[in-house]
């Protein structure tokens, strides 16, 4: 297959056209110039876009990843040659996605021509995987349609054989029988074996329970009838003994009634309380009489001691109230008088009478009598001496007569000690009327009490007496009339008790007779109310194996235990034929991967001994080996045939790209048919090459492009210029 016109609206392809030649093609230019974008629309053309391609954090799709930059739908259109035709391919994107409507063109024969796998001869997995080499993807990871399409074509050399499918197919029917998961028609049959076994031994298990419970009611069925018999026997026991017991209560009544008429002249228990009140009243009396007779003395000397403190008063003695307050006042009175008038009466009248001398000698002297005037004034003189002197005598003398007197009577010549003494005089008449009232009022009281006394006394007697009881005391009395009470009360209680058992007993004896017979070896040992719990309990116990009877039944009703047994044999015949078929599947797996490993090992020296000698060819002979560990393409190298290998993985970045690039070259070789495969495409693959290794993969290519068309991408001079004066080589500058 030779591609040959290139016309495309994609990504950033603007109706941008490319064309090609046979042989090597090298199409370099500077980044964001197309030529990944030409890379992923040969592609696409031949193969289209997937659609279930979702983006993902670090990944966009191809749809949407080459949507047209201008907005417009995606468009491309391919001519190629193949098989000696001239094929047009178009696409155009509809409704259900981009690229989604193809027309393909045989322009040689006319009519439609294929496209995709049938056109390419190889599915897109494994043109990825060889001829397909986008940036940094040297690298090989296992795809099915690879290993199918090698193996295949190692065995029997159709490329519809592939022993990995057939080992799949097998593993999916034996994963219908059973898969890891515990899926699966054997695992169902197993579960439904199980459950089938689980159900015949419920089934048995609930057979020898019902069985068991049968013969359980049976038993307790003649245990419960036994005790029915017991119980008539015990009844008609009781019914006799009662007939006795009523002729023995009746006996008790007569008794009872003989003896009550001993007691029918004893005190009542009212008349025992009744006493009981009276002597607690006597002996309260008692108590209260004693208690004012020895307050009494002392109310009587507290009043003398202060009616003698009134009569020994030196101020107020023997005086009421009304009067010591006149006295108090009048003594006030006279003391703060002689304190103000300090002059006699006598000086007033003498100094008075020498003014009135001294006056009309003034008037005698104005009328002219001089000798009347000096005489008037010589007397006045003297006059007026005389009073002052008398006046100032007087008056200190009378003025300490009544401050010794007033001392006398209060013990000072004061305002203040004379209240005083008044107030003490008024609260000594106070306790005197306190102490009489408070006197006269217990001897009022202790009459009153006296003859309350005297009543309680006779009270109690006439009670003691009234039922011939003679005592030295009272509470001798009180306790033999406790006594008497007793007793009547004990012969009237005893007497009620026999009437009422008398009755009660009457009462309660069956009108009819017994007709059951039995001997004295069928009396039960057991009681009348024992044997009916015990009946009730069995009566009880026998309903509980009814209802578990009845639920066994059920629980048993539509169970064919042999038919089940039939089913379950079926299902064993069934299992182990299951089980044949899993194992036979296990063991066909089994060889067919071990013919397969066999092919993979027959085919491995191939792919080995051609990834050789590529290898050693790009690397100047420094790597002479190469050797495939297993089929996720996993290499060791190694210099020599017996030079120790090593795993690729510690070759350089750019040794590591060169082993790749000669594995893929090796299986393009192997795999892809010559004529009808597509072409080689390389998207800048040599960027870890040194120029040395360039210039001998460049060589390499063009001489593999003899056989096939090569498509290089590269965004370097370094491929152009090598190729610079080969007219062989198609150099294109974008």
């Amino acid at each position: 297959m030779r591609i040959k016109e290139l016309f495309a609206t994609f990504g950033s392809l603007d109706n941008r056209q490319l064309s090609l030649k046979d042989g090597l093609n090298i199409v370099h230019g500077r980044n964001e110039a197309g030529k990944s974008t030409w890379g992923a629309f040969i592609r696409a053309m031949l193969y289209g876009i997937s659609t279930r391609e979702k983006a993902r954090a670090g990944y966009i799709p191809d749809k949407e990843r080459y949507l047209p930059w201008n907005g417009s739908p995606m468009y491309g259109k391919c001519t190629l040659i193949s098989g000696g035709d001239e094929i047009s391919i178009e696409r155009t994107s509809g409704k259900s996605g981009v690229f989604s409507k193809v027309e393909a063109k045989n322009l040689s024969r006319g009519g439609a021509a294929p496209t995709g796998e049938e056109l390419c001869g190889i599915a897109r997995g494994v043109y990825d995987r060889c001829a397909f080499i986008g940036q940094a993807k040297l690298d090989i990871d296992r795809d099915a349609d690879t290993e199918r399409r090698i193996l295949s074509l190692a065995s029997s050399g159709e490329e519809t054989v592939s022993a990995r499918e057939v080992i799949s197919r097998l593993e999916r029917s034996q994963r219908l029988i059973r898969s890891p998961r515990g899926l699966g028609t054997l695992c169902d049959l197993e579960k439904e074996i199980t459950k089938k076994i689980s159900d015949i031994e419920y089934a048995r298990s609930t057979a020898d329970e019902l069985a068991r419970t049968e013969e359980s009611l049976a038993v307790y069925a003649r245990e419960e009838k036994a005790l029915l018999r017991a119980i008539e026997i015990a009844r008609a026991e009781e019914k006799k003994n009662a007939r006795l017991v009523s002729i023995r209560a009746e006996e008790a009544l007569r008794e009872a009634e003989e003896k009550i008429r001993k007691y029918d002249n004893y005190p009542t228990k009212a008349d025992y309380e009744l006493l009981s009140a009276d002597i607690s009243t006597l002996n309260h009396l008692s108590l209260s009489e004693q208690a004012i007779k020895a307050t009494l003395a002392a109310d009587e000397q507290e009043y003398e001691n202060a009616v003698k403190e009134i009569s020994e008063s030196r101020a107020f003695a023997g005086m009421n109230l009304v009067l010591a307050r006149e006295r108090a006042k009048a003594d006030t009175e006279r003391l703060e008088q002689s304190r103000k008038r300090k002059v006699s009466p006598a000086g007033i009248i003498s100094l008075c009478a020498a003014l009135l001398l001294a006056g009309g000698s003034f008037a005698m002297y104005m009328a002219g009598n001089m000798p009347v005037f000096a005489a008037g004034i010589a007397c006045s003189v003297c006059f007026a001496v005389a009073g002052f002197t008398l006046l100032l005598t007087s008056g200190k003398r009378e003025m300490r007569e009544c401050i010794r007197e007033i001392t006398e009577r209060y013990g000072g010549a004061d305002r203040e000690t004379i209240e005083k003494a008044l107030f003490s005089y008024s609260t000594a008449l106070s306790r005197v009327d306190d102490a009489l009232g408070q006197l006269t009022e217990k001897r009022e009281a202790q009459s009153e009490l006296s003859g309350k006394l005297e009543f309680s006394k006779k009270a109690v007697t006439e009670m003691l007496l009234r039922f011939g009881i003679n005592a030295a005391t009272a509470e001798d009395g009180k306790n033999i009339m406790k006594t008497m009470a007793d007793e009547r009360e004990a012969a009237y209680t005893d007497l009620r008790e026999a009437r009422i058992r008398a009755d009660a007993i009457n009462s309660a004896q069956p009108s009819d007779e017994d007709t059951i017979e039995y001997t004295e070896d069928e009396i039960p040992a057991s009681s009348l109310a024992d044997l009916t719990f015990a009946v009730e309990e069995k009566a009880a116990i026998r309903k509980n194996f009814e209802l578990a009877l009845a639920a066994l039944r059920e629980r048993l009703s539509g169970v064919d235990i042999s038919r089940a047994e039939s089913e379950l044999d079926m299902m064993h015949k069934k299992e182990a034929e299951l089980t044949r078929s899993f194992d036979a599947f296990s063991l066909a797996i089994k060889c067919i991967g071990e013919a397969d490993a066999e092919l993979s090992e027959r085919f491995s020296p191939e792919v080995e001994k051609r990834t050789s000698e590529i290898f050693s060819a790009l690397t100047g002979g420094s790597f002479e080996v190469v050797r495939i560990r297993n089929r996720d393409f996993d290499m060791d190298v190694a210099t020599g045939v017996a030079s120790a290998r090593r795993d690729g993985l510690f070759l350089s970045r750019g040794t590591l790209d060169e082993l790749y690039f000669s594995l893929r070259l090796a299986l393009c070789e192997l795999i892809l048919p010559e004529g009808s495969s597509p072409p080689i495409v390389l998207d800048d693959a040599f960027v870890n090459f040194d120029s040395e290794r360039l210039s001998r993969a460049l060589l390499f290519l063009k001489e593999l492009s003899q056989k096939r068309q090569i498509i290089l991408f590269s965004c370097h001079e370094r491929e152009a210029a090598f190729f610079k004066n080969d007219s062989e080589v198609n150099i294109i500058n974008l």
